[in-house]
């Protein structure tokens, strides 16, 4: 048998420019029209509790909009893919979502997302974030999904649950994050179980 068969394989570089649409989201690249609704989203009291970066103020937030509107190459680690989240037929960012290579020899894709409070707590989260894995699996050709979050952060840990993601660790007091030493819990799905689910 040969070994290299089963060596993973990342299909990179991967450009993404389409807009991926789900029953109810459009996830979208970003735009340089979205900094008012970024604006709205990113100093939104409370959301930034379990993020490891602070509200912007203006001059960061116009440098994380131009980040994200030209994020949508992946080529080597630490690469990201970002899109908006909108609600179909309702302009206006919902939230946002990302791909980010943790390692490209192993096929290793890190999903992230945050969705504004006002919409928490209705599978907004969870329909965007399976659009983004189901990219990785089917067109990036992962091996491997991982999602990283707070320990306090139960909501984000019913959505990566609800979505076949398995707890892999819970490292303790591993990020001193605004002041505090926060826990940080990984979870994880492979390209087997992934298709184990469909």
């Amino acid at each position: 048998m040969d070994a290299a068969a089963d060596a993973p394989a990342l299909n990179v570089p991967f450009s993404h420019q389409e807009t991926l649409t789900t029953d109810r989201l459009l996830l979208r690249p970003f735009r340089f029209d979205d900094r008012d609704c970024l604006a709205r989203l990113q100093r939104s009291p409370g959301l930034a509790r379990f993020l490891l970066w602070e509200p912007p103020d203006d001059e960061e937030l116009d440098r994380r909009l131009e980040e994200k509107v030209h994020a949508t190459l992946l080529v080597i680690k630490g690469d990201r893919l970002c899109v908006a989240i909108e609600r179909i037929g309702q302009p206006g960012l919902i939230g946002e979502a990302s791909l980010v290579i943790e390692s490209a020899d192993d096929a290793c894709l890190e999903v992230g997302y945050i969705v504004h409070p006002d919409v928490a707590g209705q599978g907004i989260a969870r329909e965007a974030v399976r659009a983004l894995v189901d990219l990785a699996f089917t067109m990036l050709h992962a091996h491997r999904v991982i999602g990283r979050i707070d320990a306090r952060n139960k909501a984000s840990a019913k959505v990566l649950t609800a979505l076949g993601m398995r707890q892999e660790s819970h490292c303790h007091s591993d990020q001193f994050v605004k002041g505090e030493w926060t826990d940080e819990v990984l979870f994880a799905q492979l390209r087997s179980e992934w298709t184990a689910q469909r």
